[in-house]
């Protein structure tokens, strides 16, 4: 058994603070004699230090070992741990790892033998990939960056964890980014077939906030803000898009709406 990691970085607005990872989308497929059999998708957002379950993925998922810093790591060296909690709900180390920009991942203490292992070890290598300063692609303004997500041999088209990327300069938020990570599409429960893709809204200046929603089909987008429900609230008027929702809007709406 072996764990394959992808790490897609994303761009960032000039003078973005660092945080100890860097934003980006995250990939680790478990395969067994070459088959693939469990994924874990994550993402990073701006100015963080751990990673997030990506959106729309069932939260029932297999439990994964969650990663953190400890208190004196810093942008030039860290200690990330990993740990799990147990069936008697006590927090179970599971490994330390020592890593630091340009240099392999060094173990403190080695994971377990065994699929959890594996687990723990592609986390540790996407938490290395992930971490300190490193290039990410840069946007001219008025441009749409769209991302394929990391790419597994063998993952289904709905989880694709593709990404579209504009540069914001609205209020006191200055240069910012704002980010449409998309979830798994609607689909009609008898056929199958597709009625509408959605994506999740984040901004790089309140990466913790509630996130937006976007939905679009042939012909439209509907998109909602942060704290707005789409059974509760009215979608956000065309006239009042800002200039990154529009750009967003007007690219999804351009791209094929069929499966791939």
């Amino acid at each position: 058994m072996n764990a394959n990691v992808v790490w897609e970085p994303w761009p960032t607005a000039p003078d973005a603070p660092a945080g100890l990872l860097r934003p980006g989308a995250a990939a680790l497929g478990i395969r067994l004699q070459g088959e693939l059999r469990a994924v874990l998708r994550r993402w990073v957002g701006d100015g963080s230090g751990w990673f997030t379950r990506w959106p729309g993925d069932n939260p029932s998922e297999a439990p994964a070992p969650s990663m953190f810093f400890s208190r004196a790591s810093s942008t030039d060296t860290a200690e990330a741990w990993f740990e799990m909690t147990d069936v008697d709900g006590q927090d179970q180390v599971l490994a330390r790892a020592a890593i630091a920009p340009g240099e392999e991942l060094r173990w403190l203490d080695e994971p377990p033998v065994g699929p959890l292992g594996a687990v723990t070890a592609g986390l540790a290598e996407l938490t290395a990939r992930a971490f300190g300063p490193g290039a990410a692609p840069q946007l001219r303004d008025g441009e749409v960056l769209a991302l394929p997500g990391p790419e597994l041999p063998g993952l289904a088209e709905d989880l694709r964890q593709r990404s579209w990327h504009v540069r914001d300069h609205r209020g006191s938020a200055g240069d910012s980014m704002l980010r449409a990570l998309e979830m798994p599409p609607l689909r009609d429960p008898e056929e199958g077939t597709l009625r509408a893709r959605r994506a999740h809204l984040v901004h790089s200046s309140a990466p913790l906030s509630a996130p937006g929603l976007m939905v679009w089909r042939t012909g439209g987008v509907r998109l909602w803000r942060g704290g707005a429900h789409p059974l509760l609230d009215a979608p956000v008027s065309p006239s009042d898009l800002t200039e990154a929702e529009s750009l967003l809007a007007e690219h999804v709406t351009g791209e094929p709406f069929g499966d791939a």
